[in-house]
């Protein structure tokens, strides 16, 4: 084989790959496209590539399929985001002057209004819940801060037992509905990643002690 029929046979083969990839990349923008179609043609994608190395679309990728294959199961139909997003659209203007002015949220500004010396912002809440039997005891929890509670409706707050954790993010709380001395603490940062978890942790003394629970 010549070295001119070698390179329009190499060049041949790229285009290919190329055009190949290039098929799911655009099919991941179709309404009408299936998201195992696109998932299939991204594996044989990928599985010629160093999914390693930085610029390939390895993560981007995986990221759009964790986010989109829960939400499209089991049809695939990546038209069901946009279909069900229009669905709520049309549903909340029809109902929109039937709403009395007491279902509108009123919402006042809690602070902190002032930037730590240090350079860093205000930091990340994970979650709010308020107490089933006592609404001005809130519970808020930090990717790496650990459990506050505040018992006067958000004026003062106090860390709650959580420092001495070997980790101290907090994912979320559950309250028992009629005990709230019983709660579950999900730890570690299950949002962005930054804290790991040990667990789900109980208490039954309203959160003054903490105990593994095997999840």
């Amino acid at each position: 084989m010549s070295i001119k029929s070698i390179l329009v046979l190499s060049l041949a083969v790229l285009f290919s790959i190329t055009a190949y990839g290039q098929s799911w990349e655009e099919k991941m923008f179709e309404g009408d496209a299936n998201f195992y179609e696109v998932q299939s043609l991204a594996n044989a994608y990928f599985s010629q590539r160093d999914t390693l190395e930085k610029g390939k679309g390895w993560k981007p990728y995986k990221r759009w399929e964790w986010f989109t294959e829960q939400r499209v199961y089991p049809s695939g139909d990546l038209g069901m985001m946009e279909k069900a997003m229009g669905t709520y659209l049309r549903e909340f203007i029809e109902n929109y002057d039937t709403r009395s002015s007491d279902d509108l949220a009123n919402w006042t500004f809690m602070g902190p209004s002032v930037v730590p010396e240090n350079g860093g912002g205000a930091g990340r809440s994970n979650f709010v819940r308020f107490d089933p039997q006592e609404p001005t005891i809130i519970w808020t929890g930090s990717p790496s801060g650990g459990l506050w509670k505040s018992e006067d409706n958000g004026d003062t707050w106090l860390n709650w037992n959580t420092d001495h954790l070997p980790v101290i993010g907090c994912t979320d709380l559950a309250i028992h509905p009629t005990n709230r001395d019983i709660m579950y603490l999900a730890t570690g940062d299950g949002y962005g990643s930054d804290t790991y978890s040990i667990g789900i942790l109980k208490t039954t003394d309203g959160g003054l002690t903490w105990n593994p629970t095997g999840l």
